[in-house]
């Protein structure tokens, strides 16, 4: 038989496609027989629909991703593969270029060239068979489908890490298909145990969460966490629209700085508007005494204290008379 893969699948597992036409994706499929013809019932394929033991084809089958495959490292796959590890060589990307040097510490796919599982399955449905014997175990994907369809399984390993692997795969699938209840192997008890273990579980889980280490962590939190309660809150929209208190030194206003200019001018002002009549000082003499003097100042008008004489030609002077409190004084 001759099985087909998508090229879509295959291209995507390649970083480089050397020449044109030489893309793998068809795989020969040898049948071995102790009868010089297979009697087979009429069987369909029970991966492929539209297939059965009549034709010689098989597929197309879809090339899982290297990503989903079973990775470890270069220094784990050594430990895997023992002595049945070949190193192999080639060019690099470009022929001119030698092959990129693998560390210990990169990871990579365990089984490169790994078959999809539904391959196997699909051969063992045609052919009807009973018990497979696997030389090539792989990532345990084929025996997993195996068992699953109750078809007994015989794989050779390469180490106890190889076994590990491909028993953990067939324990998951095995799990997986009695747990469903559209599957041949569904089993209610299972089910329920499972659901019920699984609900267990998940109540031990959080008791633990709050067992008293969490309530620990808690309260660690709570008292990092008190310091920052401590700060003053952000003043609401409210507070922000209230007029705030005036600080001892505000800041003048534009008013403010305008009255300086126009404080000279008060000050001017003030002593005007304050100034008080002054309350004239007593005369040293009495009033008769004031009188006597207004009466000489007048009638001796040529003594040399105002300048002379009299006489009909000079104009008289003019005296200046100052009252105050208590009499009058003419001065010249």
């Amino acid at each position: 038989m001759q099985a087909t893969n998508t090229e879509a699948s295959v291209t995507a597992r390649r970083l480089l496609i050397r020449t044109k036409f030489d893309l793998p994706q068809n795989e020969l499929v040898h049948l071995l027989s102790l009868h010089d013809q297979v009697n087979l019932p009429f069987l369909e394929c029970p991966v492929f629909e539209g297939q059965t033991n009549n034709g010689s084809s098989l597929g197309p089958m879809v090339m899982p991703p290297l990503e989903s495959e079973w990775t470890l490292t270069v220094a784990q796959k050594k430990v895997v593969y023992k002595s049945f590890r070949i190193p192999v060589g080639g060019p690099g990307l470009k022929a001119s270029e030698p092959p990129v040097q693998r560390k210990d510490g990169d990871m990579e796919p365990v089984f490169w060239q790994a078959p999809p599982a539904s391959m196997l399955r699909a051969i063992a449905g045609r052919c009807k068979a009973t018990h497979v014997i696997s030389l090539t175990a792989g990532n345990g994907k084929d025996a997993a489908w195996l068992v699953t369809d109750r078809i007994c399984c015989f794989c050779f390993c390469m180490s106890q890490e190889h076994v590990d692997q491909v028993w953990q795969t067939v324990k998951s699938s095995v799990l997986n298909s009695m747990l469903d209840a559209k599957h041949m192997n569904f089993d209610a008890e299972v089910a329920r145990a499972f659901a019920t273990g699984k609900k267990a579980y998940e109540a031990e889980v959080k008791a633990q969460q709050e067992a008293e280490p969490g309530k620990s962590k808690k309260k660690d939190n709570m008292e990092k966490k008190e310091p920052k309660a401590k700060k003053d809150p952000k003043p609401s929209a409210k507070e922000k629209k209230e007029p705030k208190e005036p600080k001892d030194d505000p800041k003048p206003s534009a008013k403010q700085k305008k009255e300086p200019k126009k404080e000279p001018k008060a000050k001017k002002k003030e002593p005007k508007e304050k100034q008080e009549p002054k309350e004239p000082k007593k005369p040293r003499h009495s009033n008769s005494e004031s009188e006597e003097v207004i009466s000489s100042c007048e009638s001796d008008e040529s003594s040399s204290d105002w300048g002379g004489g009299s006489s009909d030609d000079e104009p008289k002077k003019k005296t200046r008379k100052t009252r105050f409190h208590g009499g009058e004084v003419a001065l010249g």
